[in-house]
């Protein structure tokens, strides 16, 4: 990855050992896998949650940045295993178990230096979409703690930092199983009209039911999911939203989504008890697809879980 740098691993030992006395105080969340890799995480992690990050975990991380402004800072993730059911003897099968899903998920892992128990390492995985990301563990008797960040290429440059560093590139990442790319905006969706005759009244509609569902797929590898569905009955409308974000990687026919955020919100105009948001787990969703010609001659892309094809129009960008 980067040249061998003393100053950087200093940097990320030092908020390794300022972070595990105040661990127990920052606000987590259970994960049982990773936002970031995508790959199952062994039992009892705790993801750090953003807002409660500890600053020398980002400080840290932005001492890697090379000056010249080839690269920039991605996602940044913060994991700990601690409490009753961790001991520090356990550590080694830990990082066992890590490493070893990284590997069947086709991350090339390579440690670049350890120190005093602290191992920082890199990842990289050469698909289409080409990621790198760069990281560190270390066990105390307290905590297991592991934080890891990706590497982007500024402004979509496809450069390489330094002479020892694989390259980061950003490609249109196309159907390597032939029949057109994913890439760009398509969406499907309906509104149906509901008519009625009020008393003495003129034939009127309302709104029944509706729903729209847009993806949206970036030539770096992201994309982003809108739903939305909504149902009137008596003047009261009822409404399920969805926002889902992450990255995607084609391999074949085969589409695997990581996701990086998945919310669901329900709403009702005349039951506000009966409103919720959830934070839905981040599980990997995988799908066959193909990208085809429909019934009216446009382009269509179909996604298939195992349930039956669901088919999004192209949409003008």
């Amino acid at each position: 990855m980067f040249k061998k740098n003393l100053a950087i691993l200093l940097v990320l030992f030092s908020a390794m050992f300022i972070f595990k006395g105040a661990v127990r105080a920052q606000e987590t969340e259970a994960a049982t896998s990773s936002n970031l890799t995508g790959v199952a995480l062994p039992a009892g992690a705790q993801r750090i949650l953003p807002g409660s990050m500890p600053a020398s975990i980002t400080e840290g991380f932005d001492k890697v940045i090379p000056a010249d402004g080839s690269v920039e800072k991605g996602e940044l993730e913060a994991l700990v295993w601690m409490g009753g059911d961790y001991k520090m003897a356990n550590a080694p099968a830990l990082v066992a178990r890590l490493t070893g899903a990284l590997k069947a998920a086709g991350w090339q892992y390579s440690v670049e230096t350890e120190n005093n128990g602290i191992t920082v390492f890199s990842l990289l995985k050469g698909d289409s979409n080409r990621r790198t990301i760069i990281g560190y563990y270390g066990a105390t008797k307290e905590a297991f703690v592991l934080a890891w960040m990706e590497l982007l290429p500024a402004n979509g440059a496809q450069t390489r930092t330094e002479a020892d560093s694989p390259a980061v590139e950003t490609k249109p990442v196309q159907n390597s199983g032939g029949g057109g790319s994913i890439l760009g905006t398509w969406g499907n969706g309906y509104v149906s009209l509901v008519g009625f005759t009020p008393q003495n009244g003129p034939l009127s509609y309302t709104p029944g039911r509706s729903q729209g569902f847009k993806y949206i797929f970036h030539p770096n590898g992201t994309f982003e999911f809108t739903g939305l569905m909504q149902f009137t009955q008596y003047s009261c409308t009822t409404s399920y939203f969805q926002d889902k974000r992450g990255r995607y990687a084609i391999s074949g026919n085969r589409l695997t989504l990581t996701l990086t955020k998945n919310f669901w919100r329900q709403q009702n105009s005349c039951a506000a008890s009966g409103n919720k948001e959830i934070n839905h787990k981040l599980d990997p969703e995988t799908y066959t697809f193909s990208v085809r010609r429909n019934k009216y001659g446009k382009d269509e892309v179909c996604l298939n879980s195992g349930e039956g094809d669901s088919c999004f129009e192209r949409q003008a960008e």
